[in-house]
């Protein structure tokens, strides 16, 4: 039975909305691996490895979930995981109160698809930067406004994440509508 590795739920940005993002993080001069811009998104479960069964039970299960109909997210305000004195990832911060009933959605799936719940609290957060070791971020996420970003949700999309060779690539495995 094959194995789906890195299987992930994300919301996507559109291509001018990543544009958007991108200029802010060349303008911020983010410390760190900055994202390649294709690769921006929001994601909502990370489930790691499936077998082909558990993957169509939960593609199955967000397709026929309620969930939130299309909405608008906004993009405004910088933040630090795990803070911002000793960060290892900057990010912006997605806000539309959607995004939790879209992850109840996913987790609903994930639980009838016999998966554990997910042991970490849902913080959605766009990632821009990646930093090994950590730094102090504390400057840039005093010093930075954000960006401030209407982005269009209608869809979730469950990818994949490629590693080797580079920066991660995302392979789309499934597009759905809200």
């Amino acid at each position: 039975m094959e194995r789906l590795s890195r299987v992930f739920v994300a919301v996507g940005l559109p291509p001018a909305h990543r544009s958007a993002v991108a200029g802010w993080m060349d303008d911020a001069h983010l410390p760190g691996r900055v994202p390649p811009p294709e690769n921006l998104h929001v994601t909502i479960r990370w489930f790691g490895d499936l077998d082909a069964v558990t993957f169509d039970r939960v593609v199955a299960g967000i397709d026929e979930a309620p969930k939130p109909s299309p909405f608008v997210m906004r993009i405004a305000g910088v933040g630090a995981f795990p803070r911002p004195q000793m960060a290892t990832v900057v990010w912006l911060r997605p806000v539309a109160e959607q995004l939790v009933g879209l992850r109840d959605a996913v987790d609903d799936a994930a639980d009838r698809a016999g998966l554990a719940a997910e042991d970490r609290p849902f913080v959605p957060h766009l990632t821009v930067s990646r930093l090994r070791p950590p730094e102090d971020v504390s400057g840039v996420v005093a010093s930075s406004s954000g960006i401030d970003l209407r982005v269009p949700v209608d869809r979730v999309a469950v990818l994949r994440s490629l590693v080797g060779g580079g920066p991660p690539r995302y392979e789309l495995l499934e597009s759905i509508p809200l």
